[in-house]
């Protein structure tokens, strides 16, 4: 099985990769910067529509863990354009290059537990993660 982890220079990453390899898979990880990335590291700008699309050609991945963000909710609020370009536009541009190579691999978009809100109860469940966001939707 061949993983693609982007972003896996970050704090889940490394353990990540060093799991999926234990279970003898494939990774390929991209990052941003780093020094003296691995040989199975691809140096990618996620917000660049063309270096992602020239990875999906690369890699074809038949899972992609994304991991990829900008991942801290307070500096959200203080750079709100500059998540949305990485968050939005870079999962849109994963995305896109996945569809552009006619690539079919199952997708894991990593998020936080902040888009559930402060939980009613913990530990929060899967169970209970659909109940809030269900309650959110309908609640708007």
């Amino acid at each position: 099985m061949k993983f693609l982890i982007t972003g896996i220079e970050g704090f889940v990453g490394p353990h990540l990769e060093q799991y999926l390899q234990s279970q003898d898979c494939e990774v390929v990880g991209t990052f941003l910067e780093m020094n003296s990335p691995p040989p199975n590291y691809i140096k990618m700008d996620i917000t660049d529509a063309s270096e992602v699309s020239s990875v999906m050609a690369q890699v074809q991945p038949e899972y992609i863990i994304h991991l990829a963000g900008f991942s801290s909710v307070g500096k959200s609020f203080e750079h709100p354009e500059l998540c949305q370009k990485i968050n939005v536009e870079g999962t849109k541009n994963l995305l896109d290059g996945v569809i552009q190579h006619h690539l079919k691999p199952k997708i894991l978009i990593i998020s936080s537990g902040e888009v559930y809100g402060k939980p009613n109860k913990t530990p929060i469940t899967e169970m209970l993660q659909f109940h809030q966001l269900l309650l959110m939707h309908l609640h708007g």
